[in-house]
């Protein structure tokens, strides 16, 4: 009987103890409020406004791009996201097909801590991109927060003084001087792919042409 009762006891004690453990974890997991929006959605997703024809592309939609989170930081996000497309979409040209306007690009990223989402665009006037560039927004998953370029850098322990240090010391770079120099007068982009690994975007710009360029940092 002794036997049977501290068996009992026992078990009730692991159940127990299973319990709350599994209380903290959802606490943890909830305390900053943060979730999907919508469960059924990724934490990326795209709604089309209007299927385009034109001679720069092939079966186009221009999209609105959400971040499938509900905090404040990614409301702002998504409004401001969709009214870029919006004023781009009024602004467009179109002679029965497009012949000039914004037209964008998405990627994304998601990784267990963050979300980054990448709106590309270009201006197309007769089937040549000008004005090629990009917007980045990479969020916390946990908190919602937008999170800036320090803070990228500070998940890597790293300063922007390291973040230039690593130019000027990369090899494959032919000038990285003249890279330094786009990185602190016309700024640079970071963002964390699905590996975490911090990612370096910045373009090179002269009268005639732009071109992305983008380096793995660590």
């Amino acid at each position: 009987m002794k036997k049977v009762f501290f068996f009992l006891l026992i078990t009730f004690l692991l159940l127990t103890g299973c319990e709350k453990k599994n209380e903290t974890i959802e606490i943890e997991e909830s305390k900053y409020g943060i979730a999907k929006l919508d469960s059924q959605r990724d934490y990326v997703y795209f709604e089309t406004l209007q299927s385009i024809n034109c001679k720069a592309c092939t079966d186009y939609d221009l999209q609105y791009a959400y971040i499938n989170l509900n905090s404040d930081s990614v409301a702002n996000i998504n409004l401001e996201i969709k009214n870029f497309v919006n004023t781009s979409y009024q602004a467009m040209v179109f002679e029965e097909e497009f012949v000039q306007g914004r037209l964008f690009h998405y990627d994304y990223f998601i990784n267990e801590k963050y979300i980054t989402l990448i709106q590309d665009y270009s201006y197309f006037i007769e089937s040549i991109p000008r004005d090629i560039n990009s917007r980045i927004y990479v969020v916390n998953k946990e908190t919602g927060r937008l999170i800036s370029n320090a803070d990228l850098l500070k998940e890597k322990e790293m300063t922007e003084e390291d973040l230039f240090s690593f130019i000027l010391n990369l090899a494959d770079l032919e000038d990285s001087l003249f890279v330094l120099s786009i990185l602190k007068q016309d700024g640079y982009q970071l963002y964390f792919n699905q590996k975490m690994d911090l990612i370096l975007r910045y373009y090179e710009r002269d009268n005639d042409d732009v071109i992305k360029r983008e380096l793995l940092v660590r």
